[in-house]
């Protein structure tokens, strides 16, 4: 791939030259190292692009005293495209990998939602020694922090290995789509740091989970063994954002999402030997096929995993997992461990180069189960404002005066019901609720519709 060097010190150099000053003032600028902000003096900002990038220094997008990288991914880009944050010798010293440390966390801003960000780890003195991770943006024309697990590497690349120098870094804005498909694009990065951190300054996940309000959560996910996730269209409903998981072709047979970043759900979940179950809607390119729930602690050495099976093929169904019925193999589970991560597993137990590429979706993940889920969904569009509310808010389209609302808060117990008193507008006053995640439901002697409320 051609490539192209922007060294920032040869106009440095000139400026210098162009008044007369001596050269003593030409300072060797010092060899790049993480952190990196673009801002520090005497630091050498050189990166080389390659494969149609173009980069350059310039003002952040939302602060003017701010200077950023700013990488253009032009029309000529290929879907590798990239660009490594140093001159070809690396950084000063070696990224600092070692066991239970193996993130990098950057700030990034993308024009798009879903776009998938892949950050590459190398020795400069030997590219066949790489590590590749994948994430994707959340927040359109906006800043947010991701952090990259190295841990958790892209499907079809190497593992980490700590016995490795690291010590070169490259980031690859779209990944996997050329520039004469989306047309040229401009991204900025920022801060980039080794650790972890928060992934954005959103609300951290939490139980319900259904992917409708990514303005305000942060809906990260964390793929795994050959699956690849992302918000999408429902396949049966343009107008409801679901995840969408692919089970790749180099997947193993325990491809899995964990459905937060590596931070966990704000809240832990609340199983009890009474309150045990999980529920979730799938909807599957394939019946009789095995659907995994785990839950975890985030800290690792707690874990419980349950499986229920697909009964219909394209279509959505609720499955509800029974954590007292653990799958073969794996520990009953504890009740009074913390578990605050939880995890999915689509085909588990089936290997990718076997049952090739397959793409599952998933929404309305929730704890506890409610009745008569066998129900079907609403065909009207509902509409709830505001959201997030104090409590008081209205719903539209609500389907006959028969309907009943209910509100559901995060352990499942009912805090709220009213009967639909109008026939196309409803308002619900439940002020007083203590701020949080609530599962609304609208339900009438054959239909059922859910959606999610945010009470602050």
């Amino acid at each position: 791939m051609k490539k192209s060097l922007h060294t920032f010190s040869v106009f440095r150099y000139s400026i210098l030259c162009l008044f007369g000053l001596p050269l003593a003032a030409l300072a060797q600028p010092t060899q790049i190292n993480l952190p990196i902000n673009w801002s520090t003096p005497g630091v050498n900002y050189t990166v080389v692009d390659f494969d149609g990038n173009q980069s350059s220094l310039d003002i952040d997008p939302f602060n003017p005293s701010n200077t950023v990288l700013k990488v253009i991914k032009t029309l000529t880009a290929g879907g590798s495209a990239g660009t490594t944050l140093s001159t070809p010798t690396g950084f000063a010293t070696s990224i600092p990998f070692a066991t239970g440390a193996t993130s990098i966390r950057a700030r990034i801003f993308a024009p798009s939602v879903n776009m998938q960000i892949r950050m590459k780890a190398e020795d400069a003195n030997d590219p066949t020694r790489s590590v590749e991770t994948p994430r994707s943006t959340t927040t359109a024309n906006g800043w947010q922090i991701l952090t990259f697990n190295f841990a958790t590497q892209a499907p079809g690349t190497a593992p980490i290995n700590l016995a490795f120098n690291y010590n070169k870094l490259s980031v690859f804005f779209n990944f996997g789509t050329d520039g004469a498909t989306s047309g040229p694009l401009t991204f900025y990065i920022d801060d980039i740091e080794f650790g972890s951190g928060p992934g954005t300054t959103k609300l951290k996940i939490d139980l319900p989970i259904t992917w409708d309000d990514s303005a305000n959560v942060d809906y990260s996910t964390t793929d795994f063994a050959g699956n690849l996730s992302e918000l999408a269209a429902d396949p049966l409903d343009a107008n409801n954002i679901v995840l969408k998981l692919t089970r790749t072709e180099v997947s193993e047979i325990f491809a899995g999402t964990v459905l937060s970043n590596e931070f966990g759900l704000r809240n832990a979940i609340p199983l009890t030997a009474a309150n045990r179950f999980m529920t979730a809607k799938v909807y599957s390119p394939v019946a009789g096929i095995a659907v995994r729930m785990k839950v975890e602690n985030i800290n690792g050495g707690v874990n419980a995993e349950t499986d229920q099976f697909v009964s219909v093929v394209n279509q959505w169904e609720y499955l509800t997992f029974d954590f007292a019925q653990h799958a073969a193999g794996t520990p009953p589970i504890n009740y009074s461990n913390v578990h605050n991560k939880l995890v999915i597993f689509f085909n588990f137990g089936a290997l990718g180069s076997v049952i090739g590429t397959r793409v599952f979706y998933l929404d309305d993940v929730l704890f506890g189960t409610l009745t008569d889920l066998d129900k079907p969904i609403l065909k009207s569009q509902l509409t709830i404002y505001p959201n997030p509310n104090t409590g008081r808010f209205f719903i539209e389209g609500v389907q006959g005066k028969s309907s009943q609302v209910k509100m559901y808060n995060q352990q499942g117990k009912l805090v709220f019901q009213k009967l639909n008193d109008s026939q196309d507008k409803l308002m619900v006053d439940a002020q007083g609720l203590p701020a949080g995640f609530y599962k609304l439901r609208i339900e009438n002697n054959e239909e059922v519709q859910m959606k999610t409320v945010i009470v602050n």
